[in-house]
């Protein structure tokens, strides 16, 4: 599907003019204040991870209403239940060998949610090596970061698929599947889905989370001072297209609630543009930090977008 198909139906962006797509999108594309390099790289490595989700089936028990204001689900369209559905999410990858495993900072699995990755398995304990004599005993654990209004289950996952490096209609066709939840939170919006792999697949996603590990260290020394500029930027799937960048602002970063001594929840407010299918994808805020995705737009007609509730360390 291309974009340009889109741009006479979509009632939220006609025309799609504040999107760009990924392979196209340069320096000059960049707010005067970040015109550098390392932020053009940050976008280009946030969108080797971004991947395309495309979820085939509604679990009965899912609810019309989302938690909070009375805004139905997108799997729901004037009272009827839709089951095929698209949205966007970012990959995180941690790699497994002999029994260690550790992520793109070489340090072992630590999440904030208080998760730890699978180390009870020394041997890939995906399905080609579940019942094999020669199991691989290198292996990844592949998690994407998207919003539980999208993915709210297990029922839900193992009916997801998604697309990776779908940068334009031609891009090859690479995908994952077999996915099971990992941590959901309603209320906040939050969901991660975990599959796991031996194929060389994992090696190359690997070398690309180690790559955006480097640049978003460099952005986030370089523009901390700059963050009261507000530039957020977002990669993702709009209406189920291939990668489109937009480039706004962030307006408000409003509390919700205190976790411990150095983490709030938050939730955004930014003007970046979205589009349905845009559900799921990282907010970057250019200059701090937070785990922030798309989560919906305040009103019908409005160009104001809000992210779900997530962590954001304390200045």
């Amino acid at each position: 599907m291309d974009l340009n198909t889109m741009d006479k139906v979509c009632s939220k962006n006609p025309g799609h003019k504040d999107f760009k797509s990924l392979a196209a999108f340069s320096i000059d594309d960049l707010p005067e204040s970040h015109r550098d390099e390392d932020v053009l790289k940050l976008i280009k490595a946030v969108g080797d991870l971004t991947v395309r989700l495309a979820v085939n089936e509604v679990n009965p028990l899912r609810p019309e209403l989302r938690p909070g204001p009375d805004i139905k689900y997108p799997s729901y369209s004037d009272g009827v239940r839709k089951k095929r559905r698209a949205g966007t999410g970012e990959m995180f990858i941690y790699k497994h060998e002999n029994g260690q495993e550790i992520d793109a900072s070489g340090r072992g699995y630590k999440s904030l949610l208080g998760r730890t990755a699978d180390t009870t398995d020394v041997l890939c304990p995906c399905k080609k090596c579940e019942n094999s004599e020669t199991a691989s005993n290198e292996w990844w654990e592949i998690f994407i970061d998207t919003a539980s209004h999208l993915v709210r289950d297990d029922h839900e996952a193992s009916a997801t698929s998604c697309r990776l490096f779908y940068d334009n209609k031609d891009s090859e066709v690479v995908t994952l599947s077999n996915f099971s939840v990992d941590f959901v939170n309603v209320e906040r919006d939050v969901c991660v889905l975990r599959c796991v792999t031996c194929e060389d697949l994992g090696k190359r996603l690997y070398k690309a989370q180690l790559e955006w590990r480097k640049v978003w260290n460099s952005v986030k020394d370089k523009f901390q001072s700059k963050a009261g500029d507000r530039i957020a930027f977002i990669v993702s799937h709009p209406h189920g297209c291939p990668k489109q960048v937009s480039v706004g602002q962030w307006l408000e970063n409003t509390k919700v609630c205190e976790v411990d001594r150095e983490y709030d929840f938050t939730r955004l407010s930014y003007d970046t543009c979205t589009c349905p299918g845009s559900s799921g994808a990282s907010v970057y805020c250019v200059g701090f930090g937070g785990g922030h995705v798309h989560s919906g737009t305040k009103g019908t007609g409005s160009n104001v977008n809000f992210s779900n509730v997530s962590y954001y360390r304390k200045q």
